[in-house]
């Protein structure tokens, strides 16, 4: 039976996944764990395969009032007894509470009894949050975003992350964003640019525009740095744009970064078909030096399971788009199926491979590596991890920078937070 736990008290409860929910039962340690709220509930999710899986929907009872689980992440694979999951856990008042779990097949009434219960008591953290006064935007006299420091629209952090946060105004529907060594941010814009924040200031002129490449209906949704982007300066980034029959299709292409600009374009894989209405994507380098991409069903969930598709799938391709010599089966198809990956990364303990679906109800995640935050080290984070109200404040995306330092997007900004005490 799969196990579910809180992560970091390590509570460990049996769940359910099959065609009907079973009863959740409970191995646990007995008495009252203490946690301070921000922790995730996790859980290995029994199933036959991530199809089955993802009929599979989650709710959690705090004293008995039911909530349905938010920002659900599941492995790729199972891993032990079942497929690792996990999702924020609700808003609790300070003191004693009790929690349930239940399975039930979406769209459907089918739930399954609660688990055995698990009792915990939610406490203050000790050291208080802070946030830096607001300021408000200026230009430069180069023309530059001069909006270092401004945060008038940054969320509040969360009780007990005492942090300051550095942030910048004027960008556009920014999907993703990539950290080099040297710590410039390249953030990838929805209509096809590619910008460039450097030293806290957003460059003016993007590093790249492919607006007309895209068309009015393209979308850039996702970009990444080479692993030795300090020797080739190697930038890759998944877009989509019409196909021959005006058809949106997913191209997959490589730019050389010299000077803050993009250039060199190299296509290294397209056609195949993205979602006309709200296509999305993942990209990241794997820990055996990969490119893994992730393309969404192509709005045909039949297709997904096609395993001649791409559509629904993540590939696994050498640095050039070549096909890696040990691929199964001669495909770059490395596991499917899914909806609308929007996120991929490796749990570090066990390097599997996880994947935020966002049809299945997933919220972008990165697991954190790194120094500046020791209590995070190996943990899955989300917005909800670093912001009282992600959700209100409209975070899209987060990532870990070389320093160690977490960097996130907002629908027109970008920001970094790292600890009072790191240097």
């Amino acid at each position: 039976m799969p196990r579910l736990w809180i992560i970091v008290c390590g509570l460990a409860i049996i769940s359910c996944g099959s065609t009907t929910p079973s009863p959740p039962s409970v191995d646990t340690p007995g008495g009252v764990e203490t946690i301070n709220g921000s922790e995730r509930i996790g859980w290995d999710q029994s199933a036959s395969d991530a199809i089955e899986l993802a009929t599979l929907g989650y709710a959690i009872y705090v004293d008995g009032a039911r909530t349905d689980a938010a920002g659900v992440v599941c492995g790729s694979a199972p891993g032990g007894p079942g497929f690792p999951c996990s999702a924020r856990l609700p808003a609790m008042s300070l003191g004693t509470h009790t929690l349930e779990l239940t399975a039930f097949i979406s769209d459907s009434m089918l739930e399954s009894p609660r688990s055995s219960p698990v009792h915990v008591n939610v406490v203050a953290q000790t050291a208080l949050a802070r946030s830096a006064s607001a300021s408000a935007n200026t230009q430069s006299s180069s023309g530059g975003n001069a909006s270092a420091g401004s945060l008038a629209k940054a969320p509040a952090l969360r009780d007990g992350l005492a942090a300051h946060i550095a942030a910048v105004d004027g960008l556009t529907s920014p999907t993703d964003v990539a950290v080099t060594p040297d710590g410039r941010l390249l953030i990838a814009e929805r209509a096809g640019a590619v910008r460039i924040v450097r030293d806290g200031r957003l460059l003016s002129e993007p590093a790249v525009s492919l607006a007309d490449t895209i068309g009015a209906d393209g979308q850039l949704l996702a970009i990444a740095l080479d692993p030795q982007f300090d020797r080739n300066g190697f930038v890759y980034t998944i877009y989509t744009a019409p196909d021959r029959s005006g058809t949106p299709a997913f191209t997959l292409a490589r730019f050389r970064e010299v000077g803050d600009t993009l250039g060199d374009r190299a296509v290294l894989l397209d056609a195949a078909p993205a979602s006309s209405s709200l296509p999305s994507a993942a990209l990241r380098f794997g820990l055996d030096g990969k490119l893994y991409a992730a393309y969404d069903d192509g709005g045909n969930a039949q297709g997904s399971r096609d395993a001649a598709s791409m559509n629904g799938k993540i590939l696994r391709l050498n640095a050039d788009g070549t096909l890696p010599g040990d691929a199964r089966g001669g495909t770059p198809v490395y596991v499917g199926t899914f909806g609308s990956p929007v996120a991929i990364d490796w749990d570090p303990p066990s390097s599997t491979l996880w994947v935020a679906d966002r049809s299945a109800g997933a919220v972008p995640f990165v697991f954190y590596r790194g120094t500046m935050f020791p209590e995070l080290n190996g943990r899955l984070v989300t917005a909800s991890t670093i912001f009282k109200d992600a959700a209100g404040s409209g975070i899209s995306r987060v990532a870990v920078g070389p320093d160690g330092a977490l960097y996130y997007l907002t629908a027109r900004g970008a920001g970094r937070v790292a600890p009072d005490r790191a240097p």
